[in-house]
Parts: structure tokens; sequence; C-alpha cells
């Protein structure tokens, strides 16, 4: 079974990441870029959408007006890397994605079971019990396996039911490697797959073969004599097609052609006649890269320009080299290039072996997003992935996003089939975008002195493990430390999204002490210092303290900036466990985070922050620092329940000048509080007594009379026009002076506003009931009186009971 790419019939040029196809191409040269890209690109689905407005018109404007413009390689010192090799390729290069020619009739023999061996030219007779034995050929899409005679119509015989022998396939295959432009090292193998036979108005559209052994770089079609009409196999690469006739093929030749397993092909219909052919596999195996001897002097020159230039280095230098041809997973490798891509891996490889660079290839995942309207390029993605070194094995790196500014190529995107296209149509206020996914390879250099940033950027985990293997003996100090060094700032790229896994935390605080220097354990911990003053990383602040000392953790605190550049909640809570001894810290800290605690606009968040602050400073004896902590709770603008609050639940057993300042604010606002109720509560009792209630006992003026003995200042009732006329009857006329009632003739029905004219606090009897509360709690309240701190203890936390030692033997 010949198992392809996904395929959708012509008029869909989209298809799934997984599977390639495209529209029906033109057999014509390459087309110059410039010009713009096929139309056939373009999504008829978004076009045709009903949903879409105008879709006529954004049919022809992007169809006739939008050019796609070639764009160029951003670095000019990579422009001129690229200008070597194609100067080079011009003299010493073929390029071609097929092969073909002819092989005497009298070198093959077919033998079929069930019917013996094949007499050229195939007979009409032979050719129907061919297709009598044979079954229809399905065809792959994605994982399954299907049959769609739209798609695939033609027979087939598996190649268990065959034996093929050709004499001169040896040098056959060696015409074809040389032609294809394979590595010369390499041994190439043919295994034979099945044989199709098309009859009438038989075919199979477009698609691409799946590499179905590993290592399958081509494959090859044996068109066997027998007399037909039609049926030629197209073949497309980039933008190139190639037109490989079998019709009236005499008796006394075969003609074979061989093509990249990657090439989108075709075979169109079969107007008269049988085309009967044999399918290979072409498999590279036993092979070695061949490089260069000699390396291209200009090329040289350009690459060794390009990693000694600093203007236009935007990072970690490096350069990606996107090839012509598309690559699986399992065959990319080097020895598996094909031609062209062979050709200038060879080069680039000669050229990296003599300036001391290290070299890879990878998949590469491009999307592109184009601009509709004027046609330039807007953003430019770059995915790697599967990386193999220089000895085919493969690279345990992650996926890495490249930048454009380290890319080139010989062909730009613009030359190459896009495996998916998506228009955006016309958007709000935006414009026509256009989105194309490109599957290519690439081939990656970075110099020698940079490898061990580029394996800390790439494999960031494996590289960490390596330290902590490293650091199991004594003896490797200076290995580690050069490490270290080298690395720089890769060291600690991935701590930010592994911060939540403690056991990178604990690695890095394991080489700042193995690392025997106080300046060297500095930068190391400054990177991560917000996990060491937490309580729960306390045994790990032990470890540090013990190494270096108490004045160390505080000068790491110091550089970090974490205590002085904003409130921290776990930095506030470190205090409990600290002790005597750390004293300046906690002074320091305290110092640090009073002025920061108002830094939020939620004041209950405030209210919690200050009273943290207080009790850190209660349980470590820091007394003195409670005065300032009242004297800035003091100039917050909270109301006056909420700083009575802080006051009750903050009044400890301290000296009574420090709290006696904050208990005289409190007193004094709850009084003045205590006295506008009061005379409001006064206001409306009088207004209240004025009111004239009425006789009516019906529910409706009960619900007026609820509202003016305790409701809001204003209500609006919502009922039909007889119930509004009976409530301004009852009370319109007797209380004029005191309230209003008017009709707002807004919806269904109209409502009936009635408006107090006194000013109205809801429930105030309430609010001056808990003032008064709280001026009597705080003035009795005392030492140990609020149940709050009945539960706090004025001593360690939850590490109170537990000596540095015992801490200590705990980590170890």
């Amino acid at each position: 079974m010949e198992v392809t790419k996904d395929f959708e019939a012509p008029k869909h040029p989209r298809s799934d990441d997984e599977h390639l196809s495209f529209n029906e191409p033109e057999c014509e040269a390459e087309e110059d870029s410039s010009k713009g890209d096929d139309n056939s690109s373009v999504s008829e689905e978004s076009l045709n959408d009903p949903e879409t407005e105008s879709n006529t018109d954004v049919r022809e404007r992007y169809y006739e007006t939008v050019k796609f413009h070639k764009y160029k390689i951003e670095s000019k010192i990579l422009r001129r890397v690229v200008k070597s090799l194609k100067t080079n390729s011009k003299a010493n290069r073929t390029e071609s994605y097929f092969a073909q020619g002819n092989i005497s009739s009298d070198d093959v023999s077919v033998n079929v079971t069930g019917i013996g061996c094949i007499a050229f030219p195939i007979k009409y007779e032979t050719a129907t019990k061919l297709i009598d034995m044979a079954m229809l050929a399905p065809f792959g899409h994605g994982e399954q396996t299907k049959q769609d005679p739209n798609v695939r119509d033609t027979y087939m015989i598996s190649k268990g039911k065959l034996s093929v022998n050709i004499k001169s396939l040896e040098n056959t295959l060696k015409d074809i490697k040389m032609a294809l432009g394979l590595n010369e090292n390499s041994n190439l193998e043919v295994h034979l797959h099945n044989m199709l036979i098309y009859k009438q108005d038989q075919h199979f559209d477009y698609h691409q073969d799946t590499e179905k052994m590993n290592n399958m770089v081509a494959t090859l079609v044996v068109a066997l004599p027998s007399a037909h009409i039609g049926g030629d196999l197209i073949i497309k690469h980039m933008k190139k097609s190639h037109v490989f006739s079998t019709e009236m093929i005499y008796g006394n030749y075969v003609k074979y052609i061989a093509f990249y397993s990657d090439c989108h092909h075709k075979v169109e219909k079969v107007k008269e006649g049988f085309r009967i052919v044999l399918t290979y596999n072409l498999i590279l195996c036993d092979s070695q890269f061949k490089i260069n001897i000699s390396c291209n002097p200009k090329l040289v020159k350009a690459l060794d320009k390009y990693f000694k230039n600093e203007q236009e280095c935007y990072g970690d230098r490096k350069l990606i080299y996107l090839f012509d041809h598309y690559y699986t997973k399992s065959v990319i490798k080097f020895t598996n290039l094909k031609g062209f891509d062979s050709q200038t891996a060879s080069e680039l490889l000669c050229a990296a072996r003599k300036l001391n660079l290290v070299a890879s290839v990878a998949l590469a995942d491009v999307q592109e997003v184009w601009d509709g309207e004027n046609g330039d390029l807007v953003e430019m993605d770059i995915t790697l992935e599967s990386w193999r070194d220089e000895n085919n094995q493969p690279l345990d790196y992650k996926n890495y996003t490249a930048s454009q500014h380290d890319v080139c190529w010989l062909k730009h995107n613009n030359k190459m089939e896009p495996y998916n296209v998506e228009n955006s149509g016309y958007t709000g206020n935006e414009g026509i975008t256009e989105e194309r996914w490109y599957k290519r390879a690439a081939m990656v250099l970075w110099p020698q002195s940079s490898d061990l940033l580029m394996q800390f950027e790439l494999n960031y985990n494996g590289e960490v493990n390596k330290l902590k293997t490293l650091m199991e003996s004594p003896n490797n100090l200076s290995t580690v430390q050069d490490i270290v060094r080298k690395a720089d700032k890769n060291l600690y790229r991935g701590l930010k999204s592994l911060r939540s896994d403690n056991e990178y935390v604990k690695t890095f605080v394991k080489l700042a002490i193995y690392m025997k220097n106080s300046e060297e354990a500095l930068k190391i911990c400054q990177h991560f210092c917000c996990d060491l003053f937490d309580c729960e990383n306390y045994n790990l602040y032990l470890q540090l303290k013990d190494a270096y000392g108490s004045p160390w953790c505080l000068q790491l605190m110091s550089d970090s900036g974490i205590s002085k550049n904003a409130y921290s909640n776990r930095l506030v809570k470190f205090i409990s466990v600290l002790n005597e001894n750390d004293r300046t810290m906690i002074e320091q800290i305290l110092s640090d985070q009073i002025p920061k605690a108002g830094d939020c606009y939620n004041k209950n968040e405030q209210l919690d922050r200050y009273s943290a602050l207080v009790r850190a400073a209660y349980q470590t004896k820091c007394v003195d620092y409670v005065k300032d902590i009242f004297k800035a709770v003091v100039c917050r603008e909270w109301d006056v329940q909420k700083l009575a609050q802080f006051y009750i639940q903050n009044c400890m057993d301290i000296q009574q000048d420090i709290v006696e300042m904050l208990k005289e604010r409190v007193v004094t606002l709850l009084k003045e509080n205590i006295s506008k109720y009061k005379e409001i509560h006064n206001k409306q009792m009088q207004w209240l007594s004025k009111v004239n209630f009425g006789n009516c006992k019906c529910e409706l003026c009960e619900d007026m009379i609820n509202f003016l003995k305790k409701g809001r200042k204003v209500k609006e009732f919502a009922i039909i026009k007889q119930k509004r006329r009976h409530l301004l009857n009852c009370f319109e006329e007797r209380n004029r002076t005191l309230f209003s009632m008017t009709t707002k003739e807004k919806g269904s029905p109209y409502r009936l506003v009635v408006e107090k004219k006194i000013d109205v606090i809801n429930g105030v009897e309430g609010v001056l009931a808990e003032l008064e509360k709280l001026l009597k709690r705080v003035r009795e309240a005392g030492a140990g009186d609020d149940e709050t701190f009945k539960t706090v203890p004025a001593k360690r936390s939850t590490q109170e009971d537990v000596t540095e030692t015992e801490v200590k033997k705990q980590c170890l």
C-alpha cells in the first residue's frame, strides 16, 4: 500500500498541520517571487464565508491588488554569507529534485504469483489478469487509511506477490545518487513497495509520500512497457514542476524516475490503455557525511566576520541556515540531507571546523504573518525541534524559538508551498492578514566558546543535573567554578519558570556553598533570594548563614533589594523564625517594610500588613519599631472604625507612651463621629415627627410608611395609575414640605418617585451603637485584653522548639 500524506481536493488548499496538500500547479519555470505568490494559496473557504462582509470585493482586492514582496535577510553580514554560498553553487553544484533514465527491458524480469513471468510489452490480457488479482489501493489520511476514488483510483499488488530482478540496478542507483546530489559516502538501498495498475480514467491526486522506512529519502518509480495514453506523473518541488511521461513505451526499454520523498506529485488520468509501474523506497544507510576538503574562502571570511561582529548581535551569537527540503523527525540528520542541502551543509561544516564552530541540524516550523493590504511581512516565527549533532546523534534540546536576526537562506519561503494558509478577512478596524506555515529543516552554528551558554539555553535541566553530579565530589571545585563563570546569566535562565520546584533552589544553595567564595555565592543567591527569606526555607538560610555568616546574609538581602523595593508578607513572616543573633537583619526588615506597608489601595490589606508588622516587632522584642508603625497608621486615611479596630488588636503590653498617641487619636475621632451621627439622628427624628402618615392601613401605604421611617432618601414605586393616585391622595398634600412625590413617565408602568427633603443615613441608630461600643473598648483596652492576641505567642513561631543545630541536621 502506498501511504501518503493527507490529501484534499485541489479546490481546498488548506490542510491539517500533519498533512500536506495544495492546488494543482501549472508546469512552468520557477516564478520570480517579487511578482507575488501563487494565488492558489488563498483559502477559498474563508473567501466564501457567508458571514464575511463583501466577499466578492474581498476576493477581488486580494487576488488582483495584493502582491507579497520578497523580503530580505535582516543581517547584512548574513547576506554576505548567503552570497558566498550562491557564488560557489553556480560553479560546483547541480540542483535537481528528480533523476530519470532508461533501463533495457532485457535487464528487467517481473514474476507475479499466479501469473508467472511478465512479457514486455505487457499485453491487454496480461493487464486484465493483473487487475483481477489486485485490490483497490487505499491512501493515508493522518493515522487512518481510507479509500476514495475521487482522491486515489488505482489497483495495487503487494510486494509479497512480486519477484523482481533488475540486472543493472546497481549502476542505476549510482546514477540516481549522483543526479540527486546525495552524500557520496552513503549507500543507496532500494526496497520494493508494490505494483500499481492504472486503467482508463484512473488517477491519483496530489499527495506527498510518507517516509515508510527509517532513512528513506526518495521514491523510485519504474514504468513497465505497456501501451497507454495519459497517466503523466507530475512532480512538484517548491514552485517548479516536472512531467514524467510514460506514454507509448516500446518493449525494448523501461523508463524510471526517482524523486525526493518530500516532493508533491500526482498521476493524471489515464485516457486509454493501462499504466503499470513498480514503486520502490530508496534508503540511505551506512554512511558518513562527506565534508569538503577545501573550504570556500569567501564563506569562511563571511562567517568569521559574522561571529566576531558585535554591532548586529542580539544575544548569544548563532547562525541558522534554512535548508530547501522538508524532512521528518526520524530522517533529519546530516547523512540524510538531500541534494542542494547536502552540498550546502558540507560547505558550512568545512568552514565551521576551520572557525571552531559547533554544528547541528534541526527541523524548523516557520510561521509568517503577511499584511494583505500592502504585501509586507509583518512577523516571522521559527521554532526549531528534533535536534541532531554532527555525528547524527539525537540531542535532548527543547523547542527553541529562533530570532529572525540569526536566520538566513538561499531559497526563501515565498518559493515554497506552505502546508497551511489562513486568511483573516476584514475584522473591525483591521485589514486582511494572511498567515502561512512552512516545514523546513535548518543547520545551526555557534562558536565553541559559546557552547556552554547554548547548552544551558537549550537543555537547562540536563546541564543543572550535570552540575549536581560534579558537586558530589570536592575534587571538582575548579571545574564547577569554570562552568559557573562561563555559563554566566544562562546558568539562572530556567530558575524563574522552575521556582515552584524547590529542588532547584536547594541545588543552587548547595552550589553557592560548594563554591567556597562569598562573592560568587552572593551572585548565585541573588537570583532566588526571595525564596531564601521564607519560613519554609529557613533551613536553607541556616546553611548559608553557617557557611558565610550573618553579615553576608544581611548583605544578600540588601543587595537584592527585596526588603526595600516592596512590601513582602513572606519577609515579615520570616522575622518570626529569626533569633537574637539576627537582630540586625530583623531591624533592617522592619525599617524597610514599615514605609511600604501602605503601598496598596485596599484598606483592609493595609490593616493586615501593619498588624503583621506590629506582631513581628513585638514577638522579636523590637518594641521601638511599634511606635513607627503607629505613626504610619495615624497618617493613613482610614475610617474611624478601622482605626479603632487596629488599636484594639494591637494595644499590647508595651510602653504606655507608644500607644497613648494612637489611643488619643482614636478616641478623638470616635467622639467626633458619635457627635456627628447624633446630630444626624436628631434631625431625622425631628423630621419624622412632622410626617403625617394618615389613617390608611392598606399594604401599599404600609410600604410607604416603612420607607419614610427607615428607608433611604429616594424610592421609586413601579405601580399602576390608580395606585399612584392613592398614594398621592394619602400623603402628598399633607407633607409637601417634608418630601416630594413626582411621576416618572418612563417604562411600564410609570414610576412614582418619592424623595425626602433631608439628608438621610439609613440605620443611623446601629452606626451610633457600634461607635459607642468601639469607644468603650478603646478606653478599656489594656494588656492582653483583646482575644486576638491571646492566641498569638510572643516568641518564635513554627521553629520555636527547634534549635539551629537540629534544623541543620534535618537538612542533611
